[in-house]
């Protein structure tokens, strides 16, 4: 077999189950690569068992992590079925080579990771990455057969992690054992999302035709409902300066109806997905995460290690990255007016909003860098396969 073969691991080893990856781009998806691509560079090695996708290979090499498809490229229920019986044969077959089994979400692939791990002996772990009404919880337990799965998960799974205690406090109150979950945050790759020179920052602009003296912010991410950019272009709606600019990065069913709420202010741009990130967070002032659900979201800590002042709603993770008034700002969700008096103050007190950007950068180098994160998992692995 390609990249693993049949050698035993002398090494810590994990199995990184996950029911979508790359060309498929989300938060789990991003933190999954991060995270195998940071264990890698360690004595921790990793891989990732994944479906089939049409037009995607059986076995590649991802950004220096192996990820085997199995499976048939089908839509749906029967999909996930073929993840699943072809997963589980992939993994017993392969047992030899890895000592942990993580899955990430607590979807099919969860289920995958505990019959696995009944089969194996190895200990297997599933990461719940959301709160809220969009969460593992309220998703799972909105249907008979996601019940099923929780009931099934709560005692075949040996450990849990999230990303948030908000998170943690959910599954608690469905019954989960608290002692079984540990709280791990999401990660970044410092060295990549940093803050920009004085250079970079005029030419970002220069790219994206913005002036040099502009007031921009910036959203990304989904444009879907818990994502609460409504009460985003609501707020902007009150903003009269001429040189400011919004930019509003990401796709979604929504955004037809967005654009139509905003059609009557010019300067609100849809910029679509982004191949580089980087270079809108490299030219702007502030970032806005509106969200009325989430986990600990990617783009939030990505703007915090670039430097940017940003503004958040009091939910889920937010509010475990952001110290109101130290790291950023918080508001109410939902509430526009709020929002739109948190732009004025990033607007009118420079000196401020770039302090801000500044103490949320050395926070997140200090708490939530890959390579600190992945120390944390990397000994997660160990007191799991020594138990």
């Amino acid at each position: 077999m390609q990249g693993i073969g049949n050698r035993m691991v002398n090494t810590p080893a994990v199995a990184m189950l996950i029911g979508r990856f790359y060309p498929v781009v989300g938060g789990a998806e991003v933190q999954c690569l991060r995270l195998s691509k940071e264990l890698i560079r360690t004595e921790t090695h990793a891989f990732i068992l994944t479906p089939l996708l049409s037009g995607t290979p059986r076995y590649e090499i991802h950004e220096t992590v192996p990820v085997y498809r199995v499976g048939l490229a089908l839509p749906g229920f029967l999909g996930s079925l073929s993840y699943l019986i072809s997963g589980l044969f992939w993994i017993v077959r392969n047992k030899n080579t890895f000592t942990a089994i993580h899955a990430h979400l607590a979807s099919s692939t969860a289920v995958l990771a505990a019959v696995a791990s009944l089969l194996t002996g190895k200990p297997a772990l599933v990461k719940f990455a959301c709160s809220r009404e969009g969460g593992d919880i309220a998703t799972s337990s909105a249907t008979w057969y996601g019940r099923l799965k929780l009931r099934f998960l709560k005692h075949y799974i040996k450990a849990f992690v999230c990303p948030t205690y908000e998170i943690k406090s959910e599954m608690v109150n469905y019954g989960f054992q608290g002692s079984k979950i540990t709280v791990i945050p999401n990660g970044i790759d410092t060295n990549e999302f940093k803050p920009p020179s004085a250079q970079e920052r005029l030419e970002a602009r220069k790219k994206l035709s913005i002036n040099s003296n502009a007031f921009v912010v910036i959203f990304a991410g989904r444009l879907e409902p818990a994502k609460g950019v409504e009460y985003l272009i609501d707020a902007w709606k009150t903003n009269s300066t001429p040189d400011a600019v919004l930019l509003l990065i990401g796709k979604g069913y929504l955004e037809s109806g967005l654009r139509q709420r905003a059609a009557s202010n010019k300067s609100i741009r849809f910029e679509g997905w982004a191949a580089d990130i980087k270079a809108y967070f490299a030219a702007a002032d502030v970032f806005v995460l509106p969200s009325l659900a989430e986990g600990m979201p990617n783009a939030l800590i990505e703007a915090m290690a670039c430097g940017l002042a940003c503004i958040g709603t009091t939910i889920g993770g937010t509010t475990d990255l952001i110290e109101n008034g130290k790291t950023g700002i918080l508001v109410p969700q939902g509430n526009s007016g709020a929002l739109a008096a948190a732009l004025n103050k990033m607007h009118k007190q420079a000196d401020f909003a770039a302090q801000l950007g500044l103490s949320a950068s050395a926070f997140t180098i200090q708490h939530l860098s890959i390579k600190f994160i992945a120390q944390q998992y990397e000994l997660f692995y160990r007191s799991l396969t020594q138990k």
